[in-house]
């Protein structure tokens, strides 16, 4: 699937669409060198300035014994030159990979590396390699994967759970934009988007579709105690279709999509309908609901209500700050989390709707993160300072999604959270 980059449009005088307009990334924690661990691996994560390198990672079990893992490199990221046999402008990226069937205990069922060619000339906006990968039905994996460009001596290294144990897992799913075949790996598509389903154990005839309204609930706060009410229950409609090997998909309204083939189970795959400015934030519309987490009930019932929100949301800001630079920075630094939340959290919602998106948003990227098979935990720590504060966020099973993170909530995270909304209430950037 191609994601779209929206046309933006900026009114002379408007601060909130000069500043939408120029979003760029937001400035980041400070650096910190990992800890080794036996049952978690350190990784800088979240933070898009730490590495030159941002691959996107997709896992297909297209046979019984075997994984075939898809990723995706920004060709604007490699660094292409001629120093080659054939002097053509050429980039050399090397994948590593090492596969535990328990991390925690450190036993590693798999490990390979391979090389790639990448000639610019072949290449557009971004290549697309893959990796066979054995693997085995009934089980689970955590695979590491280290990703060199072997030319700039830069690597980008991720963990990425491998689900072998449920076999109608969205793993066992392949998704193929149309025209053209390309991998979708991305969970979201635009209205106007056609797309196919390619499965190892392709449904005979029919294909039931479950049809979720987008989701209004935010997460609790992460010091609350009380016990989340539950999101989804039945799907608002399911219908049948009857398809073939070339049946055309798309999701025509906002809202989650559940495409599962056996009557007696709703296993499958999930794809969702986010709205066509997704993942960007690009008007006064998109900007309001994040403010959520800042306001108060009342505070956001007024904006709302406002008959100009376009001016509303500037007032707010500039009251924030106190002047026009000062907002503007607010603006550029908020907005720019909302949008990454999105791009690395995005679920069945919105990603800054998600645990790790509240915190994202409101306490900026995480100094490092140790991630495990149970779940993964977000440490900051300033530079030249021993003191940390750590978010835990579990694994846990999910009825749409197979599973999710989920924050450990606790009263010790009262204080941290209050003092970041405050921050921002005054007109301060946050970040632990």
């Amino acid at each position: 699937m191609t994601v779209k980059h929206p046309k933006h449009v900026c009114p002379r005088g408007s601060l909130v669409l000069i500043v939408l307009f120029s979003l760029f990334l937001a400035t980041a924690c400070g650096t910190l060198k990992p800890t080794a661990s036996t049952t978690t691996k350190s990784l800088m994560l979240y933070n898009p300035g730490r590495t030159e390198l941002h691959p996107d990672y997709l896992v297909y079990h297209g046979t019984i014994d075997e994984t075939t893992l898809f990723f995706r490199l920004f060709t604007k990221e490699l660094l292409f030159n001629k120093a080659n046999p054939d002097a053509r402008d050429q980039s050399r990226v090397k994948l590593e990979y090492k596969l535990f069937s328990s991390f925690s205990e450190q036993i590693q069922d798999h490990d390979g590396e391979q090389e790639y060619v990448i000639n610019k000339e072949d290449v557009k906006d971004h290549y697309t390699g893959t990796i066979k990968i054995p693997t085995e039905e009934g089980k689970s994996y955590l695979l590491e994967l280290i990703l060199t460009d072997i030319v700039r001596q830069t690597s980008s290294r991720q963990l990425i759970l491998v689900d072998r144990f449920n076999p109608k897992s969205q793993q066992n799913y392949l998704i193929l934009s149309y025209p053209g075949s390309l991998i979708a790996f991305e969970k979201f598509f635009y209205s106007e988007e056609y797309f196919r389903i390619v499965s190892s154990k392709p449904p005979e005839n029919e294909m039931r579709i479950a049809y979720f309204k987008p989701v209004k609930e935010l997460p609790r706060p992460p010091f609350s105690t009380v016990v989340s009410p539950e999101v989804r229950s039945e799907p608002d409609s399911v219908w049948t279709l009857d398809i073939s090997e070339q049946t055309l998909y798309r999701l025509e309204n906002e809202g989650v999509y559940l495409f599962y083939p056996d009557p007696g189970s709703m296993n499958g795959v999930y794809l969702s309908n986010l709205g066509n400015n997704f993942p960007q934030i690009i008007s006064p519309e998109d900007m309001l609901p994040p403010l959520q987490y800042i306001t108060s009930s009342e505070e956001y019932s007024e904006i709302i209500h406002e008959p100009d929100l376009k001016k509303a949301l500037d007032e707010f800001w500039l009251d924030k700050g106190g002047s026009f630079d000062a907002a503007r920075e607010l603006i550029k630094v908020f907005y720019n989390r909302v949008v990454f939340a999105n791009l690395y959290f995005t679920t069945d919602r919105r990603g800054w709707k998600t645990d790790r998106g509240m915190i994202y948003m409101l306490m900026g990227s995480p100094s490092f993160v140790n991630k495990s098979e149970t779940g993964e935990s977000w440490v900051y720590k300033r530079i030249n300072s021993n003191q940390k504060y750590t978010f835990d966020f579990y694994l846990t099973a999910d009825d749409l999604k197979g599973y999710e993170f989920i924050l450990k909530r606790t009263e010790n995270h009262r204080i941290v959270w209050n003092t970041a909304v405050k921050s921002w209430r005054e007109g301060r950037i946050y970040s632990l």
